[in-house]
């Protein structure tokens, strides 16, 4: 049902995962590395430049969410070879889940446009062609990464020496959260997120619920917006795991892997299972707003370094905003100084 609802830019990226699943590789890091190689390798010069920008360049954590102009090649300035390789530079990063949930949020910018022509608007701004991939370094050199981003969504992985991978910040939006009318009235991209996290707030009994719920007012947005680490929001906020039951422990192990089992599976798993051998203690659930769809609401899940945030207040509570943040892995921090520390001696 979701592919028959999908868009020419989709079936792109469907021939682009056919493609990438002939070629024999063995690690994450191996797979994203040659899919670089490749789509590199289609370029020009003219794009070459527009493209590849030093490791060290400012724009490499300047990530955003919104519509605008951003470094980088744009999809709709590649040929069709290019794009197939962009396609598959993402899902060889990316579970099948998470690949057609990245080109789902990028077809809603049809919808947009369709929805604000129908509102009396020009709907101009709302193009699936602007989204950018852009490379920091290359894939020859011991730490590099690349990016791919537009409105609503950021998807940043760093590769450092080894098997080192980082994939945070990833930011995932919808808009609309539920697609209100048309042929593809009803559907959403995000639905995973929002029903696991009513699910588990529904689950509370009162004396929980009056942890849980840390604010009757849920916040305009997520609070980790560009800009912001995990270091401005407050910490041991909400429910801590060690007081839940069995089953909400699973269904908050469940909400927390929506997020992490976009992922291809083996780099999902080693991620899984840091986050699960944090102290049950360690790990929190808050949330914020209102407790049924419709009702703006803000949860977040936060442990020992990392965190989760869904945000749905904007357009009548239809306009979700997502993120995957790691006090360790954004931007490969901990890579870089593991790589660091090997190349001068410990020192930073």
């Amino acid at each position: 049902m979701l592919i028959k609802r999908l868009s020419i830019i989709t079936v792109l990226a469907l021939v682009a995962a056919l493609v990438h699943a002939v070629v024999p590789v063995r690690t994450p890091v191996e797979r994203i590395s040659s899919s670089a190689a490749r789509f590199l390798a289609t370029l020009d010069e003219q794009q070459q430049s527009l493209t590849v920008k030093p490791f060290d360049d400012a724009n490499r954590m300047d990530w955003h969410f919104v519509p605008k102009t951003r470094a980088g090649l744009r999809l709709d300035a590649m040929t069709d070879d290019q794009r197939l390789a962009a396609q598959a530079l993402l899902r060889s990063t990316l579970s099948s889940e998470g690949y057609l949930k990245v080109n789902a949020i990028i077809d809603l910018e049809t919808v947009l446009r369709d929805l604000e022509i129908a509102g009396g608007g020009s709907g101009a701004s709302r193009v699936p062609g602007a989204y950018y991939l852009t490379f920091f370094g290359t894939p020859a050199r011991d730490v590099w990464a690349w990016r791919f981003e537009g409105h609503h969504l950021s998807v940043n992985v760093t590769v450092g020496p080894g098997e080192n991978l980082s994939v945070t910040p990833f930011f995932m939006g919808s808009n609309p959260a539920t697609i209100p009318e048309g042929p593809r009235q009803g559907f959403q991209v995000l639905a995973d997120e929002e029903e696991l996290g009513f699910e588990l707030l529904a689950s509370m009994t009162g004396p929980q619920r009056s942890q849980v719920i840390i604010s009757n007012t849920a916040p305009a947005d997520i609070l980790l917006t560009p800009g912001k680490g995990l270091d401005t929001i407050e910490p041991a906020k909400g429910l801590a795991a060690q007081f839940m039951t069995g089953e909400q422990r699973r269904l908050l192990g469940d909400l927390i892997a929506v997020y992490v089992n976009n992922l291809e599976p083996e780099a999902a798993r080693v991620w899984l299972e840091r986050i699960g051998s944090a102290d049950p203690g360690d790990i929190y659930f808050a949330w914020m707003g209102g407790d049924k769809p419709g009702e703006g609401h803000y949860y977040r899940v936060q442990g020992p370094g990392f965190a989760f945030e869904l945000d749905n207040t904007q357009n009548g509570a239809n306009h979700v905003h997502t993120v995957w943040r790691d006090k360790d892995g954004d931007f490969g921090a901990a890579a870089l100084v593991r790589h660091l520390q090997a190349e001068h001696g410990g020192g930073g």
